[in-house]
């Protein structure tokens, strides 16, 4: 173990470090068993709990911050900082930010996350008194979510050096090819991966266990498909949302979508002192506590299924289904559902053409 960390320090800052020890007690890499001066400092965070170099916190927010923290302040003569997050699976990504803080001069925006109707910039602020040394972050296969952020936004930046394994591959990526989506480039991959499951199980292996388990593996993927393909899991949908946000005021919002993308719908909000009409995929809806009804037409959609949602974001970031009589129009059949009975969400098929919605909220539903 020794050999390894003290390869990866030499990577950082340097040759002189071959000349130091580790102090496994003290979570410490020192120039000398006995000294403490000078010393590179081994943080090492599972789940965003911090151990310095003294005790494991609980994964509370405050008392991480904290600890990690008066850690840092106690480290800034450090000649060098590891910081190890393997197997750490993540957390609020406003703590790895925070901690980032310590480690940067100046604002650094990492990228830019997409939401319905708004959008929101990942960026590091540099704190008053910063850490300028070298910096390691170790990651492995378990590495995920927030320490991906908190890894890869400190190698972007140039800020620190990366050493370890593949990491679980949770954050979205800033560029997204939609192309690869494509039915016709799915299908493809599919029957290429199911090929290769009957030229290994028919031609290249011959052990008769293994050409056995690949036949059947290539069975069972065309059962489940088929199974699949007979229930519409496939069936192109569009999705209209209500939401009532109570994290923050006036978040509250609709949205609505067809085959994965935005899909601009005319809308009529009914409050109880009046109307109001916009035509978008996302807005904003001013007073929920007032609102009593709303209407959606939506033009030839081209999507089969129609799933409609009516739910509360409560301040612990929970969802929950919100009662309300919903009437959908499509084509010639109209349906009368009661969002009550299914948690405030349905799905019901259309037929691709217009469709309309009507919802009247229960009262008291604000």
């Amino acid at each position: 173990m020794i050999p390894v960390i003290v390869n990866i320090l030499e990577a950082v800052i340097g040759p002189d470090l071959l000349k130091l020890a580790v102090c496994p007690e003290e979570r410490r890499i020192v120039p000398e068993p006995d000294i403490l001066d000078g010393c590179i400092v081994f943080l090492d965070i599972l789940g965003f709990q911090v151990i310095g170099h003294v005790e494991r916190l609980h994964f509370d927010p405050l008392q991480v911050m904290k600890g990690f923290n008066e850690a840092m302040e106690s480290f800034l003569d450090a000649e060098g900082i590891v910081i190890d997050i393997r197997g750490n699976e993540g957390g609020l990504p406003e703590i790895a930010l925070g901690m980032m803080g310590w480690l940067v001069d100046d604002s650094q925006h990492l990228g830019t996350v997409y939401m319905r109707g708004q959008e929101r910039k990942v960026l590091v602020q540099p704190r008053a008194i910063r850490y300028n040394g070298p910096v390691a972050v170790l990651i492995d296969g378990l590495s995920g979510s927030a320490s991906e952020l908190m890894a890869g936004g400190l190698k972007d930046i140039g800020r620190a050096k990366i050493f370890g394994t593949r990491s679980k591959g949770e954050i979205v990526p800033g560029l997204v090819y939609r192309w690869l989506g494509h039915p016709l480039i799915v299908t493809g991959i599919y029957l290429l991966f199911l090929a290769n499951l009957f030229v290994h199980g028919l031609v290249i292996w011959q052990n008769p266990v293994e050409r056995a388990a690949a036949l059947a593996a290539g069975v069972l993927m065309i059962v489940i498909t088929f199974l699949m393909v007979r229930r519409n899991a496939f069936a192109p949908r569009a999705v209209i949302e209500l939401r009532e946000d109570q994290r923050e005021p006036g978040r509250s919002a609709f949205a609505v979508t067809s085959r994965g993308q935005p899909a601009t719908a005319e809308v009529q909000l009914g409050y109880a002192y009046g109307n109001e009409r916009v035509q978008a995929s996302t807005g904003d809806v001013r007073a929920f506590s007032s609102l009593r009804r709303v209407h959606f037409y939506l033009p030839f959609t081209r999507a089969r299924e129609l799933k409609v949602w009516v739910h509360r974001i409560t301040a612990d970031g929970d969802s929950v289904g919100l009662p309300a009589l919903v009437g959908v129009e499509s084509g010639s059949a109209r349906q009368e559902l009661d969002l009550e009975l299914s948690g405030g969400q349905i799905v019901v098929p259309i037929d691709g053409g217009e469709c309309r919605v009507a919802m009247d909220l229960r009262p008291g539903v604000g």
